[in-house]
């Protein structure tokens, strides 16, 4: 789905769990026009039938709501942009007090947004974080793009690269081999000209083309003027290329060597941007009018990488998404998919599972209860943690625990909330609560009787 209207200047800001609605007036919701209501019901209609959601649900992005017996799309805890009639709609995290009309609170979400997507694994947002930081203000989309064209930038400096074209022409010198049906056909009059077939070494190869068509969407799409003028230098510089015809063939065709290894992120945006399969095994959603991420991944992978970095010089290794274990042996079926593991030099281990949400009177669900004592029992171990995020009033730190006894082994669930980045005066990110929550798993170890 791509839009033919242009995208509104500024976009609507959300947070996650808000309502939309196209009424204005009601209480509790966000007004959004109702062409734009409309267009974004159909289209969140398209994904469902495409995923196989349910319907009436919409899809697990939005949820169709009421009111006050009034129409509304509630958010859910997917972060970033989306489109519809000409109305882009930024979603951010509900960090802190999540003020729409404090400009330095959204300037402040966004750099923790831009940071956390930085650490995001199998997706094009490695220099992320730092380009966050100089653009701050820019909504998702805008600071999306200026990262495609650091990539864009990075390939015109080591140069672009080129390919052998076959190339057909009825020229008026011998080059290359002769094509003799053509040339009986266009010459058997005019014997001054030749009908050839030969091989130009060009830019316009697929790697190519498909950038040059990103950069042609995206300057439909960008409203900030850094942007929208480094797209059009970039342009320039891709002059001689032609924009993809076929995207999806020229994504086939792309080559993945030593020559091309500078071009695998910049084609990594080009997919999402151009609304192809998602690069990696990463589970969002995109599509030429939709880049949304789940928060809840978003939020592990950050934690899971800080703690990667952290645990090192304590002489610990933190691994993610361990598979080791299944919860039946006899047949082996339904693996165990902790988040995360930290061990120590010694052998003990302590199992982290993180969660983006706040747990409603500081008490983990049931459910949740049930994944940890799996966790426990099967890994053989006497700690396990769920991680919350600590925001607002929700200070860091443990806060909870809850044992039971299983034989003759002590099972202890722990609540954690984590310290987000925090941001100082010179927008820097600084340190989060991963050398905590570290000396935190360290602790926890120490009294560990037993070997994962």
């Amino acid at each position: 789905m791509r839009n033919p209207k242009p995208t509104t200047e500024k976009p609507l800001t959300l947070f996650e769990y808000e309502h939309l609605c196209a009424d204005p007036g009601l209480e509790g919701t966000v007004t959004l026009e109702k062409d734009a209501f409309e267009a974004l019901e159909l289209f969140l209609a398209a994904l469902a039938e495409d995923t196989g959601a349910n319907p009436e649900e919409m899809h697990e992005v939005f949820r169709l709501s009421s009111r006050r017996g009034r129409k509304t799309l509630a958010v859910q805890n997917y972060v970033g942009v989306i489109s519809a009639a000409g109305t882009t709609i930024e979603v951010l995290p509900k960090i802190g007090k999540a003020a729409r009309d404090d400009e330095d609170e959204l300037s402040h979400i966004r750099t923790v947004l831009h940071a956390m997507l930085s650490e995001l694994r199998d997706a094009p947002f490695k220099d992320l974080g730092k380009t966050g930081l100089a653009t701050s203000d820019a909504p998702v989309l805008e600071v999306f793009i200026s990262v495609f064209l650091d990539e864009v930038r990075r390939i015109l400096q080591r140069g672009m690269r080129s390919d052998y074209r076959d190339w057909s022409d009825n020229e008026r010198f011998m080059k290359g081999r002769l094509n003799f049906s053509e040339q009986m056909r266009l010459n058997h009059i005019d014997h001054s000209r030749f009908a050839v077939e030969y091989s130009v070494y060009h830019v316009n190869r697929p790697e190519n083309r498909l950038i040059k068509s990103t950069l042609l969407h995206l300057l439909r799409q960008s409203r900030d003027t850094a942007n929208r003028r480094r797209l059009k230098v970039a342009l320039d510089h891709l002059a001689e290329v032609e924009p993809s015809t076929n995207e999806r063939g020229d994504f086939a065709a792309c080559k993945n060597d030593r020559n091309t290894a500078h071009y695998s992120n910049a084609l990594a945006w080009c997919r999402i941007f151009l609304a192809q399969e998602a690069p990696t095994p990463f589970s969002g959603i995109v599509t030429a009018d939709a880049l949304l991420f789940p928060m809840e991944r978003i939020f592990e992978d950050y934690v899971a990488a800080q703690l990667k970095r952290t645990c090192l010089p304590l002489d610990m290794i933190a691994r993610a998404q361990d598979s080791e274990r299944h919860l039946f042996e006899r047949p082996l079926q339904y693996g165990l998919r902790p988040d995360i593991v930290v061990t120590n030099r010694e052998g003990h281990s302590v199992i982290l599972d993180t969660k983006w949400k706040l747990p409603r009177g500081g008490r983990p669900t049931q459910s949740d209860m049930y994944q940890m004592f799996a966790y426990a029992a099967r890994y053989g171990i006497d700690h396990v943690v769920l991680v919350y995020p600590a925001t607002g009033d929700t200070p860091s730190g443990e806060v909870g625990t809850y044992r039971t006894r299983i034989v003759d082994r002590q099972i202890t669930v722990h609540t954690y909330f984590y310290r987000l980045p925090t941001i100082d005066r010179t927008r820097t990110v600084t340190a989060d609560g991963a050398e905590d929550l570290a000396h935190f798993a360290d602790y926890l170890m120490r009294g560990q009787r037993t070997t994962l």
